[in-house]
């Protein structure tokens, strides 16, 4: 599954925090850089969920958040959540 999300980042927000709950496998990238590698998840998405991953992100301007998702079992979920600190 790809995900993919285009959000207004407030000027002089120069970071992100991206909170993802999965079943099973994912790798972020944000304006087309990859922020992970391809990290593995193992059982319910809800259990020692990834992240959060913190990006530098670009202020006053729209930024493109895609998620690559990867099943290997019978259930299929990701959760993601975007936050400025």
């Amino acid at each position: 599954i790809l995900l993919r999300r285009d959000f207004f980042v407030p000027g002089g927000v120069t970071s992100a925090s991206n909170a993802v709950k999965v079943d099973n496998d994912i790798q972020v990238f944000l304006n087309g850089a990859a922020v992970t590698g391809l990290l593995t998840h193992e059982g319910c998405a809800e259990v020692n969920p990834l992240g959060p991953f913190t990006t530098a992100v670009v202020g006053g301007t729209v930024n493109h958040l895609a998620i690559l998702g990867a099943d290997r079992g019978t259930e299929s979920f990701i959760d993601v959540k975007v936050t400025f600190p």
